[in-house]
């Protein structure tokens, strides 16, 4: 089944990283139209897609995800 983008960013669930299992994944950074605004500073994973855990591409581009147009109204700005 494919899933639909959150609303917000931190309505999507909290998913650990598959490279140390606990680092969470940046939800601003995969969900948001505008990535996360703490760039280099956030300690959160930018590598893995939240929503397929593979690397090279954010949740926004995830083939399993619908709903991924960039500037998506369902991408709620902060």
């Amino acid at each position: 089944l494919k899933r639909a983008l959150p609303k917000h960013p931190l309505r999507a669930p909290l998913v650990l990283s598959p490279k140390d299992g606990l680092t969470p994944i940046c939800r601003y950074h995969n969900y948001h139209k505008n990535g996360c605004s703490k760039g280099p500073k956030c300690l959160l994973d930018h590598n893995y897609c939240h929503a397929c855990l593979e690397l090279g591409h954010i949740a926004r581009n995830c083939p399993t995800l619908v709903g991924k147009v960039q500037g998506d109204s369902t991408n709620a700005e902060t």
